[in-house]
């Protein structure tokens, strides 16, 4: 069965090993099973951050943590600011936002200056302040 399913945001590789092959390669390579264990535990790690918050931070908070995350993996730095290409539900999805709330909360922080945002598109000016608020 699988684990969970995915979306590139951009075009990518995808590389899946059956369990017999995996397995047969860990024989020969321990490193492939800690690296395994080291991912696995980031994971749950990761998990387990994005539970607490969802407990004890209210969906402004999330979202705003949430959309800075993505800009620190995988945006892009201007000198405007950070750009990332993500939607409205993405980042909802991600912060654990309803749809509605997320559209509303970004729309309140482009008025205030915080974002600028297009199509598809959310460009971070000062990720600092965005997190403040």
């Amino acid at each position: 069965g699988y684990l969970g399913t995915a979306t590139a945001l951009s075009e990518c590789d995808l590389v899946v090993w059956n369990e017999p092959a995996i397995l047969d390669l860990s024989k020969h390579f321990p490193e492939l099973c800690r690296n395994s264990l080291r991912i696995t535990l980031e994971y749950l790690a990761a998990y387990a951050r994005r539970h607490s918050r969802l407990v004890s931070e209210t969906a402004p908070q999330r979202l705003a943590y949430t959309l800075v995350q993505v800009a620190h993996r995988a945006g892009r730095v201007l000198p405007t600011g950070v750009e990332v290409d993500i939607t409205n539900e993405q980042l909802g999805g991600l912060a654990d936002v309803g749809l509605f709330t997320t559209s509303r909360l970004l729309g309140d922080w482009e008025r205030s200056g915080l974002i600028h945002k297009e199509r598809g598109r959310i460009q971070i000016e000062t990720p600092e302040k965005l997190l403040a608020t």
